[in-house]
């Protein structure tokens, strides 16, 4: 099973763990479950740290990659074909981000791991948690 964890999912580890569920802690640490992590999150959390609305322990380049680590994330880097597929996606939700990891979690056949029930809305397998 591979599983994109949303931005959300690793603030959450990093920054308030007890906010996770049972099944997204579970998921995170089950060795047989392959994790990724987007630049796109990446992207998200530089502008919300710049913007002064996300308070991290560090800088994000410093915190963010040793969360991944410690969740043992694998890096998805942004291509081309997964912003392409945003065109053919539903127009009526507005954020990028969203709308990037819900195209890169179809693009490469992984379940998008959320908290948040806009990714029911796609056509993107998806984990609430």
């Amino acid at each position: 099973m591979k599983v994109l964890v949303d931005t959300h999912v690793l603030l959450w580890s990093l920054i308030e763990p007890d906010r996770l569920s049972a099944e997204a802690t579970e998921l995170l640490l089950d060795s047989s479950v392959e994790r990724f992590f987007s630049a796109a999150s990446c992207w998200e959390i530089g502008i919300k740290f710049a913007k002064g609305k996300l308070d991290l322990p560090s800088l994000p380049s410093d915190c963010v990659p040793i969360a991944m680590r410690e969740a043992d994330l694998n890096h998805l880097p942004i291509r081309m074909v997964e912003t392409f597929l945003i065109s053919e996606m539903r127009h009526g939700h507005g954020d990028p981000f969203d709308r990037l990891l819900a195209a890169q979690a179809k693009h490469n056949n992984m379940y998008l791991m959320s908290h948040d029930s806009i990714f029911a809305s796609f056509d993107v397998d998806w984990i609430e948690i």
